[in-house]
Formats: C-alpha cells, sequence, structure tokens
C-alpha cells in the first residue's frame, strides 16, 4: 500500500529538509508520495520541499486544522501520515509505519509516541513521553479538529475504530 505524508509549513526552512530526509525511505520509489501546504513562505521552503519531490501548493492561512486537513485531502495513497514540519521519524519508527500500512489489518489509524525536545532536551518525564498522537491514518478515515492550541485528528467511522499504537 503506498503513503502520503502531508505537511503544512510557514518559513520551515531551518527544519524542513530533515523532517523529508527522514521519510524519503516511506515514498522514494513510488512508494508514496509528499505533500506540502504552504501559508506563503518567504525563506526557501517551497524550493527545499520541491527539490524532495513534494507535491506543494500555497494557500492562505485558515487555522491549524483547516489548513492541516487540506494537505491530508490533497492525498491520493491508501494511508495518510501526518507531521509537523519539524518532526523527524527515526528509522526504527519509519520501518515500523512501512510494516504497520503493508499489513491487511482492520486498523483504520496509528498512535505515534512523540518525542518532546524543549530547550535542546529531550523530556523524558512528567507525561511528556511517550506522548501518544494519531497521525498515521487510513485516508477519508478522519480529519483534524481544532483542540486548544493543538489540533488532532478524530477518526470518523461508525463502531469503536480499531486504532493501534506503534511502539517505536
Amino acid at each position: 500500500m503506498r503513503l502520503s505524508v502531508a505537511l503544512i509549513t510557514l518559513n520551515e526552512e531551518a527544519n524542513l529538509a530533515r523532517t523529508l530526509d527522514s521519510v524519503m525511505p516511506l515514498v522514494s520509489d513510488g512508494k508514496g508520495e509528499i505533500i506540502v501546504v504552504d501559508s506563503g513562505s518567504t525563506d526557501r521552503t517551497l524550493e527545499i520541499a520541491r527539490s524532495c519531490g513534494a507535491r506543494t501548493s500555497v494557500e492562505p492561512w485558515k487555522g491549524f486544522a483547516a489548513q492541516k486537513n487540506s494537505a491530508m485531502e490533497k492525498a491520493s495513497a491508501d494511508w495518510v501520515l501526518q507531521l509537523d514540519a519539524d518532526e523527524v521519524l527515526e528509522p526504527a519508527l519509519a520501518e515500523e509505519i512501512n510494516a504497520a500500512t503493508q499489513q491487511n489489518s482492520a486498523a483504520v489509524g496509528f498512535w505515534i509516541p512523540r518525542k518532546n525536545f524543549f530547550l535542546g532536551r529531550w523530556i523524558k518525564h512528567g507525561g511528556f513521553y511517550p506522548d501518544p498522537k494519531l497521525r498515521l491514518i487510513r485516508r477519508g478515515a478522519g480529519k483534524f479538529e481544532e483542540y486548544g492550541a493543538h489540533p488532532t485528528i478524530k477518526v470518523n467511522v461508525p463502531t469503536p475504530p480499531s486504532v493501534a499504537t506503534l511502539t517505536t
């Protein structure tokens, strides 16, 4: 199955190349696509995205949830991985995502444990790890809703959804 990686950006020149490099094993060789919805960057963000083969579009800012939904709606693959432009996949997590999207599972999504860095240090306590976020879903199975400062994906399938957790 193919994977779409969806990102929203605004002046992410300092972060974007590292993020896109981390997802290349998941999308290279026709395995998937990268979609970047930009809000009017004035730096090299779009140039970097295009040099990595991303499909790009520029749209006025609509709010976090609406902007992330716009990026996900442009996805054409079976699965959509939504990342922030400063998030980097560790190789083990990329392998686990690849395995999860290749299995014939009833799961409609996967929670991904997120590591939080603050002032150059990984926060390991106080509920900041594993900090699971629903970021990998089947295309069309959900969308972002505003939730305070951090929008979250809500799955829109009838009956309790099968949402698993990746371990890496």
